[in-house]
């Protein structure tokens, strides 16, 4: 059986709806990407332009107005890039909600199988946030059992368990703690649930997921940076704050025809490194979080990057940067910074509203959409962002003084409030664990990952 890849997905996951085995020869589908109320996702700051006279940026208010009366499918361009920003961090989000929603469970070993439910282990021991089955967790009524914060967030995960509730395998109440109540869903919807599971006649149906829309609230990055300056030796001294587009601090500044080649808008590197469109309610990243923060030079040693910190709201007592000088061999006056990255700081959380429109049989050569089209419509929970430390730039004046500059860098999105999900148990950044193991896995990342208000209708509400 062949079904559509109908979304962006990890190459590790199977998932359903979407393929039944990611290997085979699957035909592709893009699938169109819409935001609810794109015309009010971007404001006025976030396109700026230069200005010769006072070498700086400023607000661009013409074309601010220009992309306003753009149609809201060319806006589309201008909302990625604020919100990706440097790293892509918006595409894997989208990608680590896909891939939990539509979790199937059908890996060809058990060691793949145990191994996916490592990666969306939630905040119970020995639960998952997809909650799928299988019988080497025990028997059904003890797996579901362990459900206590943890709440079941797949498709077919919360189709297995009403089964083996109708089927008496599973006590009511204890499916509908593990469920978070949305087996009543599931219930008033079988056929769309049995589609995606690709049982009975929809077995040789391709089944898939068609359009998606993304709603909620964002938030600019404080365009400020912390910088030191003092002796060229660099010892210990604390971080003060000036504005990113200062003249005084910007070592960044580009000059006048590279900044008009440059998008003028939050999120392009290309003119702003610090500068980021963040999925939040608040201004998550303030200049203020450096205000008495201090900078600290350590010796490089083994144990230098084996060090972890998280910052959080609560937590900003506990900041702390420090680094490495390392002094160029050909260069008195030159050096370079390295910054201790196990330090991160983890907003609050914050919520996506989805919409998924998906069709029980779909043409694999044409598109065309020839069953019964449904919506699905959730709120997502749990999400904070995650930014690390940056060296801007280190300016070694004549007079052998240097200035040294600090900016968050947006690096990613996770369902955890603990620690930073991309460094591992043993404090290893995942890069370097996935050049030594071939696969990346992420740590707690969807803990508290919760899909609440789930309905399910008979329509398309994307048209």
């Amino acid at each position: 059986m062949k079904k559509i890849l109908g979304l962006l997905m990890s190459a590790t996951i199977v998932s359903a709806g979407t393929a039944s085995v990611i290997a085979c020869s699957t035909p592709v589908k893009n699938i169109p990407t819409y935001f609810a109320n794109s015309e009010n996702m971007l404001n006025e700051a976030d396109f700026v332009k230069w200005d010769k006279e006072n070498n700086k940026y400023i607000n661009d208010a013409e074309a601010f107005k220009e992309w306003k009366e753009k149609k809201a499918v060319d806006q589309k361009e201008a909302i990625n890039i604020g919100l990706n920003g440097r790293t892509g961090v918006f595409n894997r989000l989208r990608s680590d909600i896909s891939n939990v929603l539509t979790y199937s469970g059908r890996e060809t070993t058990q060691d793949q199988f145990l191994s996916h439910k490592k990666i969306f282990e939630g905040s119970d021991e020995g639960t998952s946030v997809d909650g799928i089955y299988n019988e080497i967790l025990g028997t059904p009524e003890e797996y579901y059992g362990k459900f206590q914060n943890t709440e079941i967030s797949s498709l077919l995960g919360l189709y297995q368990l009403q089964k083996f509730v109708d089927d008496g395998k599973v006590d009511e109440e204890i499916a509908k703690k593990a469920s978070g109540g949305k087996l009543e869903v599931v219930e008033d919807n079988l056929e769309f649930f049995k589609s995606v599971a690709s049982e009975g006649e929809y077995s040789s149906k391709n089944g898939s997921f068609t359009k998606i829309e993304y709603s909620f609230e964002t938030a600019n990055a404080d365009n400020k940076i912390a910088y030191l300056e003092n002796a060229e030796t660099i010892e210990s001294d604390k971080l003060a704050v000036g504005e990113y587009l200062s003249p005084e601090t910007n070592v960044y500044e580009l000059t006048e025809e590279s900044a008009n080649k440059a998008k003028g808008q939050t999120g392009n590197a290309a003119y702003d490194p610090f500068g980021q469109k963040t999925i939040s309610q608040d201004t998550v990243v303030a200049a203020d979080i450096f205000k008495d923060a201090e900078f600290t030079k350590k010796e490089k040693t083994d144990e230098f990057r084996k060090e972890y910190l998280t910052v959080t709201p609560d937590k900003l007592d506990d900041l702390k940067f420090e680094y490495v000088a390392t002094k160029d061999k050909d260069k008195e006056d030159k050096f370079s910074l390295t910054v201790n990255n196990k330090l991160s700081y983890v907003t609050a959380p914050t919520t996506i509203d989805v919409k998924y429109v998906y069709n029980t049989d779909v043409e694999l050569k044409t598109g065309e959409e020839k069953g019964q089209t449904y919506t699905l419509e959730a709120k997502v929970e749990g999400i904070r962002a995650v930014y690390r430390p940056s060296v801007a730039g280190v300016k070694v004046e004549k007079d052998g003084k240097a200035k040294t500059q600090f900016g968050w860098v947006l690096v990613g999105y996770q369902f955890n409030g603990d620690k930073d999900s991309q460094v591992t148990e043993n404090g290893q950044g995942l890069e370097t664990a996935n050049k030594k193991t071939g696969t990346i896995n992420f740590h707690n990342k969807f803990k508290d990952f919760k899909l609440t208000n789930l309905q399910v209708s008979k329509e398309d509400k994307l048209k």
